[in-house]
């Protein structure tokens, strides 16, 4: 297989995780309205909803960390799709306008799954 197609699926991917995941940490407050109601809602009263947000970030952060860096890149996969799965399931009624998106990201997260060695 030809490791340039899985380097510029890696990055694509990575920098799809990594600039909302960056942008949650630094400005939680803007990405508030796109976490589904039936979370933010039932937060116990000790945990702030911007909370929600830098625990999001700071996964999305890893996620694409761990793709440009081509490290554990199958679990990677799973985890990553699984992730855009439940946004698109549990996401406010208006986010379908993204949903278009998230499918495309989850198709390519799956290209990579079957593309990338075993490690």
């Amino acid at each position: 297989m030809d490791k340039r197609i899985i380097t510029l699926l890696r990055f694509g991917l990575g920098f799809s995780f990594l600039y909302p995941g960056i942008s949650m940490v630094v400005e939680p407050g803007a990405w508030l309205g796109w976490f589904p109601s039936l979370i933010i809602d039932n937060l116990p009263g000790a945990i702030p909803a911007l909370y929600v947000a830098y625990a999001t970030g700071f996964f999305d952060i890893l996620i694409g960390s761990l793709l440009v860096l081509g490290v554990l890149l199958r679990y990677v996969a799973v985890l990553g799709a699984i992730h855009l799965i439940s946004v698109i399931v549990l996401g406010p009624a208006g986010s379908l306008v993204i949903t278009f998106r998230d499918v495309g990201l989850i198709f390519s997260l799956a290209a990579l799954y079957l593309l990338a060695k075993k490690s």
